[in-house]
């Protein structure tokens, strides 16, 4: 009764197994399935709160990208090997939630009110500015070079 439980271990896939198109596109397959489980409806939509005769529905902004890839390297002879695989695989990828409205629906109507993320647009005006300023000195430097003619 004491005995502690196991679970029956996972066989690691063979050689042969390894091999082909199918397993990369196993690999492919769990790996984009596992990023989209992170990043759904429910992220993007928080659980309502109700405060007095209002209803509160959090907004967020999701966003996901990565990448996965296998390879395969032949023996001396041009063949895969059995025994011993020389193979290579690697993957990664990065998520990223951000509040960007709340949704208010109250006796008066709905409305959906914007989160202003202050670092972000102090951000963009400082690349906008940075990027105006260049194409300044980029107008008049072509003009002085045309005067020159």
């Amino acid at each position: 009764m004491n005995e502690p439980m196991t679970q029956p271990q996972a066989q690691a896939p063979t050689p042969a197994e390894m091999q082909g198109p199918q397993y990369e596109t196993d690999a492919v397959r769990l790996f984009f399935e596992s990023m989209a489980s992170v990043v759904g409806v429910d992220t993007v939509f928080g659980d309502p709160v109700t405060a007095g005769n209002q209803v509160v529905i959090p907004v967020s902004e999701s966003s996901m990208g990565g990448g996965v890839g296998v390879s395969y390297f032949p023996d001396e002879h041009g063949q895969m090997q059995q025994r011993i695989i020389r193979a290579g695989a690697g993957g990664g990828g990065a998520a990223n939630t951000r509040p960007v409205a709340a949704i208010v629906i109250s006796p008066e109507g709905v409305r959906v009110k914007p989160i202003i993320d202050a670092n972000r647009l102090a951000l963009s005006g400082i690349t906008s500015t940075a990027a105006l300023w260049q194409g300044v000195a980029a107008l008049v430097k072509a003009l002085r070079k045309d005067r020159r003619r």
